[in-house]
């Protein structure tokens, strides 16, 4: 599963874990015989390894062209990790049966990142729409996985029409356009049907990140920043300065099913506590 190479340059987030953190996980991993996955999995296989709250999947079916007359629907899968994992594989059961894997490994990106979590993405190009899928995620730390890797939680993408399972549009409602906020605002949104919790994401116009959040899977469509509520993966109060902000609409299942439009709002704190960022 492919890192996203988001680089910049601030604060160490996640990539500040001691290098001998990293090394005794991957003595135990060598002790206990386990790299690269490789040949033919047995019947009825499930990836055992340690879960937690430090990773998350979600599943999208989207298009992959352009244009609508050649583009071919497939399913995206996106992890958000802040473990010591260095990639992650991706696997798939189809029915009631055993996992099998849906990605090749591929080796990490090396950079610098300013956020306390990264991001990794698969594409499942041979999903059908007919049977359902279940999806989970397995880390790797320098390339091996084993029973004591992070696993993820499973995500599903139900059978059904293609134009059905594509994400639908909603609307953001506060704060909009140039809207003047603190630096701790409170986001509001539309409504989604069949939606368990949202993604929110804060971005300043230079692209560094403020907030990425997973709301309590309650259906609630407002989010206090600063609350810590949910599952949260970067959080800095708002500086003085322009912002982009959307929210993903996400079912129980784990997929995406609706993104809401991008909107544009001006931070101007009201009072001197929290500090603006310079």
């Amino acid at each position: 599963m492919r890192k996203n190479p988001v680089v910049q340059q601030g604060d160490e987030g996640r990539s500040a874990l001691s290098a001998a953190t990293v090394a005794a996980i991957v003595l135990t991993l060598a002790a206990a015989g386990c790299g690269r996955n490789g040949g033919d999995l047995p019947a009825g296989f499930t990836p055992v390894g340690v879960g937690g709250q430090d990773n998350v999947l979600v599943v999208e079916v989207v298009k992959e062209a352009v244009d609508p007359e050649t583009s071919v629907p497939v399913v995206q899968a996106v992890v958000l990790d802040r473990t010591v994992a260095d990639g992650y594989r991706l696997y798939r059961q189809v029915g009631g049966g055993g996992f099998a894997t849906a990605n090749d490994y591929v080796s990490n990106f090396i950079g610098t990142y300013n956020q306390g979590y990264e991001t990794y993405t698969a594409t499942d190009r041979e999903w059908d729409p007919t049977q359902p899928r279940v999806y989970m995620g397995r880390a790797t730390v320098q390339g091996k996985e084993s029973s004591f890797s992070p696993l993820t939680n499973r995500a599903t993408v139900p059978p059904g029409d293609v134009d059905d399972l594509l994400a639908g549009g909603f609307l953001t409602v506060c704060p909009v356009d140039t809207m003047l906020t603190d630096s701790l605002p409170l986001m509001v949104w539309e409504p989604v049907a069949g939606a368990a919790r949202y993604a929110i994401d804060i971005v300043r116009t230079d692209r560094r990140v403020f907030f990425f959040g997973l709301t309590p899977p309650n259906g609630a469509v407002n989010y206090q920043l600063g609350s810590h509520a949910g599952t949260v993966f970067q959080e800095v109060p708002l500086s003085r300065s322009t912002f982009f902000w959307t929210v993903l609409a996400i079912d129980a299942d784990s997929r995406i099913i609706g993104r809401s439009d991008r909107q544009i709002f001006v931070c101007d704190p009201l009072d001197a506590e929290p500090p603006c960022t310079p």
